[in-house]
C-alpha cells in the first residue's frame, strides 16, 4: 500500500489509463469477493447489475472503485495480469464483457445534469464522429436542468449500443460519494434525480447483451439521507435502494491484522531481528488467550514475526481502535507510515531496538486525535486517562507505563481478546507474566488509589475521579450508626416483613402454619433461646409457643446464626 493511499481517493482524477495508480494495492480477500459479484452480474442480468458499495470512512472503497474500473476495461490477458500483480490469495474467474469505465467526474446542478454530461465526455475522449448524434443528445440532456429520468436512461442504453463497435461490450458508470448528492436531494425535495438512480437501475437490469452496470459507492444506506423526510418519502427512498444489490465493503479485523504486518514488514530496513523473543511473543500471547480464533497458531506466529517490533496486543488494538475513533485503513496507514508524534515509523527511526507497546499507542492517539477524540461520546476514558497522565507527569517511568497501559486496555473494553488482567498487563509492559519490578509498581499505584484491582473479574482499571475510599468511609458510618443508635425499632418501623408461611408443612399436613417475624438484638434473641430451651425440658407450654412463633434475629447488616435454627424450628 503506497503512501497515495493515505489521502482520500478520487476515481475521476486518479484512473489513468496507465494504471500507475495501483502501484502497491492489495486486493484482499473482500475486494476480490466483491469484484467477483459484480462481475457475475456483467455475465448474468439476472444477478443485478446495479450495485451499491456501502462501508464507512477509510476503508479504501473509491481505491477499490480504481481496481474495479481497471478491471472492467481490460481484456482476459489484462485481467490475468493485474491477478498476478495485486492478488495474494485464491484467484476469481477473468471473463466477463469488456467495459467501458465512466466514473462520474462533471459537477452540475443536478444528478441527471451531471450523469449525461459525464458520458458524454467519455465518449468523446474514446469515439469518433460516428457517435456525435448519441454525444449530441447527452449534451442537450445536461444542459436541461428539468430533462426527466426516463430521458437519461434512454440516452445511456443508446451510448452502450453505440460503443460496441469501439472495443467495449458496454459501460459501467460509476458514481463515488453518492451521499453527496443524496443529501443535496433531500435538501432540495426534488425527486427526479432520486428516480434517475431507479431508472438507470432498470435500465440496467434490461441491458441484456449490452451491459450496463451502474456503481454506486456511499457511507450508509439510501434512506439514512432522508431521516427527517416524511413516512412517504422514506418508504420511496427505501424502494430506489430495493434497485440496487448492497455490498458491504469492510475488513474483518483479522484481515487488517495482515495489512499491518504486511506493511511493518516492508518498511522494516533490517533484517537482525530476534527471532526467539518474537517466537516468545508468539506463545506467551497464545497462551493468554490475545489470539484472534479466526487466525490458526501457525499464522499468528508468522504475523507477530512479521510485525515486529509491535507489540502483539497493539497489532490486536490497532484494526478496532481505528475503526471506533478515525477513519479506518486510511487512518491506520498513517499511523503506520506518517513521521508524526508517537506514530510507529517515528518511533522506529528513533528507538529501532525498543517494542512498540500499548503506552506509546497512547502518545499518538493524544497527540494526533487529541481534543476531537475527547469531545466524542467514547472519548471519556480516554480524558480521564489523559488527566491521570498529566497529574502524574514526573511519577516513575514503570507506574506511567502501566497506567498508559491499562488506561488503553480499559478504553478498549469492547475487545474481548484485550482484557486486563494482572498477567496481561505485566507481559504487555515486560514480556513476562512474573516481574518484581512491575509487581511492586503496581501494588504502589492501587495504595495511592490510582488503580484498581477487582479480584473477582481479574481486571485493573483507573480508580475513580475522587479523593475518597468510599468503603472505609461506609464501614466507618456504619460503625457510628451502630454504636449511637438502636437499630431495632428503627427496623421494626421501617422494614416491612411478611410473615413467613410453611408452605412444604401445609402441603403434606394440610394444616396451615404461619411464623411471624421480628427483629431482636442479638444477644437478647440468644439470651432468650437459651431461657426458652430450658423451660421446654420442664414446661409443655413452652414447646406449644416455641412451635407457634420463629424469631428472626439480625445483627445490623447480617444475620444471626441462630435464625436458622428458630426459622426451621
Amino acid at each position: 500500500m503506497t503512501n497515495r493511499y493515505l489521502r482520500s481517493v478520487n476515481i475521476a482524477h486518479d484512473l489513468s489509463a496507465g494504471g500507475y495508480e495501483l502501484a502497491g494495492y492489495m486486493a484482499t480477500p473482500l475486494v476480490m469477493q466483491t469484484l467477483d459479484r459484480i462481475m457475475q452480474g456483467v455475465r448474468d442480468a439476472r444477478q443485478g447489475r446495479a450495485f451499491s458499495i456501502i462501508g464507512p470512512y477509510g476503508t479504501g472503497k473509491s481505491a477499490f472503485g480504481v481496481f474495479l474500473a481497471h478491471w472492467v476495461e481490460r481484456d482476459t490477458d489484462g485481467r490475468i495480469g493485474l491477478q498476478q500483480q495485486h492478488m495474494t490469495a485464491r484467484e476469481i474467474d477473468t471473463a466477463g464483457a469488456r467495459l467501458l469505465a465512466i466514473p462520474l467526474s462533471v459537477k452540475a446542478t443536478t444528478l441527471r445534469q451531471a450523469i449525461a454530461a459525464t458520458v458524454a465526455l467519455k465518449l468523446a475522449q474514446v469515439t469518433n464522429n460516428q457517435l456525435l448524434p448519441v454525444i449530441d443528445g447527452l449534451h442537450r440532456a445536461a444542459e436541461d436542468v428539468d430533462v426527466p429520468p426516463e430521458q437519461i436512461a434512454v440516452l445511456l442504453s443508446d451510448a452502450a449500443k453505440a460503443i460496441e463497435h469501439h472495443g467495449y461490450t458496454g459501460f459501467m458508470l460509476i458514481i463515488d460519494e453518492l451521499g453527496q448528492h443524496l443529501a443535496q436531494i433531500h435538501r432540495s425535495g426534488d425527486s427526479r434525480d432520486l428516480f434517475v438512480l431507479q431508472t438507470l437501475a432498470e435500465m440496467a437490469a434490461r441491458s441484456g447483451e449490452t451491459p450496463v452496470v451502474i456503481v454506486t459507492i456511499l457511507h450508509q444506506t439510501f434512506e439514512r439521507y432522508s431521516t427527517t423526510a416524511s413516512v412517504a418519502q422514506q418508504t420511496e427512498w427505501a424502494k430506489v435502494q430495493g434497485r440496487y444489490v448492497d455490498l458491504v465493503f469492510q475488513e474483518p479485523q483479522s484481515q487488517m491484522m495482515r495489512f499491518v504486518a504486511s506493511v511493518v514488514q516492508s518498511l522494516r530496513t533490517t533484517n537482525r531481528v530476534p527471532r526467539k523473543e518474537r517466537k516468545a511473543l508468539a506463545d506467551e500471547a497464545s497462551r493468554l488467550g490475545v489470539r484472534p480464533a479466526e487466525i490458526n497458531s501457525a499464522e499468528w506466529a508468522q504475523l507477530v514475526a512479521q510485525s515486529y517490533p509491535l507489540h502483539p496486543t497493539v497489532l490486536i488494538a490497532l484494526p478496532m481502535l481505528f475503526r471506533t475513533l478515525a477513519q479506518n485503513e486510511r487512518s491506520l496507514f498513517a499511523f503506520l507510515t506518517a513521521q508524526e508524534r508517537g506514530s510507529f515509523a517515528e518511533f522506529v527511526q528513533q528507538q529501532p531496538d525498543q517494542i512498540y507497546r500499548l503506552s506509546d499507542l497512547f502518545v499518538y492517539i493524544e497527540q494526533t486525535l487529541g481534543p476531537g477524540l475527547f469531545g466524542r461520546a467514547r472519548g471519556r476514558p480516554w480524558l480521564e486517562l489523559s488527566e491521570v497522565c498529566h497529574r502524574l507527569r514526573n511519577d516513575d517511568r514503570v507506574r506511567l507505563h502501566l497506567i498508559k497501559t491499562i488506561g488503553v486496555l480499559a478504553a478498549l473494553n469492547d475487545d474481548r481478546l484485550l482484557r486486563p488482567s494482572r498477567e496481561l498487563v505485566i507481559w504487555t509492559i515486560a514480556d513476562t507474566v512474573v516481574d518484581a519490578t512491575v509487581d511492586d509498581a503496581l501494588r504502589t499505584l492501587q495504595q495511592q488509589q490510582v488503580l484498581v484491582y477487582s479480584a473477582y473479574r481479574d481486571r485493573w482499571r483507573l480508580a475513580e475521579a475522587s479523593d475518597l475510599n468510599i468503603d472505609d468511609k461506609f464501614q466507618f458510618a456504619r460503625t457510628e450508626f451502630v454504636a449511637q443508635r438502636d437499630v431495632v425499632p428503627l427496623l421494626t418501623t421501617y422494614a416491612s416483613l411478611q410473615p413467613i408461611t410453611a408452605y412444604r408443612h401445609s402441603y403434606y399436613s394440610g394444616t396451615l402454619r404461619t411464623f411471624v417475624v421480628r427483629f431482636v438484638d442479638a444477644h437478647l434473641a440468644t439470651a432468650q433461646h437459651s431461657t426458652a430451651q430450658h423451660s421446654t425440658a420442664q414446661h409443655s407450654t413452652a414447646q406449644h409457643s416455641t412451635a407457634q412463633h420463629s424469631t428472626r434475629m439480625v445483627r445490623f447488616g447480617m444475620l444471626s446464626p441462630l435464625t436458622t435454627r428458630h426459622m426451621r424450628g
